[in-house]
């Protein structure tokens, strides 16, 4: 029932964002320092087990975010919420730290419509979340024993998010012959990134005299807006491809490339060492600019393949996106260079009987992947690789699923002045479905 539903919607709702202010240290990865920050990828619950691969599946119980063709295939209607807690293990070659970012990953919303069915929803595009500090001299004058000791720090903060509002609807449906859904999703794109830098000077310098420098803050800050198309493709076999009742499954998705609009915003203020609240006091001096420009939004192809009984499932997905035509108005992109993701996974249901128990109704994930990112450096590149497992839950109903993934991963290298990443991630997601629309006999 209806009334049912928006109850677990609720609590849903309560309980995503409830964690996701849950007053954790909320510093995620320093590479997210750069372009939009860090890309998140996701397509659904269902793939973060099995190595962000999967989406090919012809799948009723999750929402593809990804590819529209796939709504298609949802026959009740289905909202899910996702929460991720990440974990950062920093190392360079002399020194290690560990930052964490956790909370909300995405709400989605989806319903059937005949053989179709229309989504939408609110998901992460991207987010910016880092803190990097260094003790450095600052010598004016040039002389010996003239110079100044004085803190430097370089944070961010931010994000895109990104609505769909999608369409799926079955084209052809044989069952000698196989099954063809199209997709259409407009996407709107928006958000804010903040970055700020801190110079914070002492009141003296080594040998006791007064310094007179002022300590400074610098904020910018890019608001970002616009908006993307996707077109999408998903076919199914006939039963009994490869075996009496496998099905080869492939799935297509492009999205189009977009130029977005940013207004850009700086503002500087400078106060004394003195002054017991910084950037308040009678020597505090403010400086603020704006100004509007653009930002080259790349496309991206999505490219799955899949094959499935009732009990067992392998995919293989693979992702391009021409990052190597990436602008940003205002800030230094050279060294962003085309990108690709490439995973593989399985997937195993013990039993599929309805009289079967509780852990014979699990579904069991795995799966590993590689992401060369668009971030590339003339003194290296940055990529990814790691290793993904997860279980899902049956809860009250057969169409409802409660998922826990788990993903351990590497990111850039310990030379040349970058950092290595070892990043542990865990993602709780809660899918629920109920039946609507259904015309009761009574006898």
């Amino acid at each position: 029932m209806p009334n049912a539903f928006f109850k677990k919607l609720f609590a849903l709702i309560l309980f995503t964002f409830s964690i996701s202010d849950s007053g954790l240290a909320q510093q995620g990865s320093i590479y997210s320092r750069f372009g939009l920050g860090d890309i998140r990828y996701m397509p659904n619950s269902r793939t973060s087990g099995m190595g962000f691969a999967g989406s090919s599946f012809d799948d009723s119980l999750y929402i593809n975010r990804l590819n529209p063709a796939s709504l298609a295939f949802i026959t009740s209607t289905r909202f899910s919420g996702d929460f991720t807690y990440n974990g950062y293990q920093a190392t360079t070659g002399t020194s290690s730290s560990y930052q964490v970012m956790a909370g909300f990953e995405g709400l989605g919303f989806a319903v059937p419509v005949g053989p179709a069915a229309i989504s939408t929803g609110l998901y992460p595009y991207s987010s910016m979340s880092y803190f990097y500090s260094d003790r450095r001299n600052f010598n004016p004058l040039n002389l010996p024993d003239s110079s100044v000791a004085y803190d430097y720090w370089d944070k961010g903060r931010g994000g895109l998010n990104l609505i769909p509002v999608a369409f799926g609807v079955t084209v052809f449906d044989n069952p000698s012959i196989g099954r063809v859904n199209l997709g259409l999703s407009y996407n709107f794109v928006f958000g804010l990134l903040e970055r700020t830098v801190e110079n914070l000077f002492p009141q003296t310098d080594e040998i006791g005299i007064r310094t007179g420098l002022l300590n400074s803050r610098r904020i910018n800050e890019d608001r970002i807006n616009g908006q993307t198309f996707t077109i999408g493709l998903h076919a199914v076999s006939p039963t009994g491809w490869l075996s009496e009742k496998g099905t080869v499954l492939f799935s297509f998705a492009f999205t189009t490339a977009s130029t977005m609009s940013v207004r850009n915003l700086q503002s500087s203020v400078y106060w004394l060492p003195t002054s017991p609240t910084r950037g308040v006091n009678s020597l505090t001096v403010d400086t603020v600019s704006t100004s509007d420009g653009e930002i080259n939004l790349p496309s991206s192809l999505l490219f799955a393949f899949g094959y499935k009984t009732a009990r067992f499932g392998i995919g293989l997905d693979a992702q391009f996106q021409n990052w190597s035509s990436f602008t940003f108005s205002g800030n230094d992109v050279s060294y962003a260079r085309n990108s690709y993701r490439i995973g593989a996974g399985i997937e195993f249901f013990p039993s599929t009987e309805f009289r079967s128990t509780f852990f014979e109704k699990m579904a069991y994930r795995a799966g590993v992947f590689y992401n060369q990112t668009e971030m590339g450096f003339s003194g290296g590149a940055v990529n990814e690789m790691g290793f993904t497992a997860g279980v899902s839950l049956p809860l009250q109903n057969e169409i409802s699923r409660a998922d826990i993934n788990f993903l351990l991963g590497t990111r850039g290298v310990a030379e040349n002045g970058f950092l290595k990443e070892t990043i542990f991630r865990v993602t709780l997601s809660l899918n629920f479905g109920e039946k609507w629309f259904i015309e009761r006999t009574i006898e």
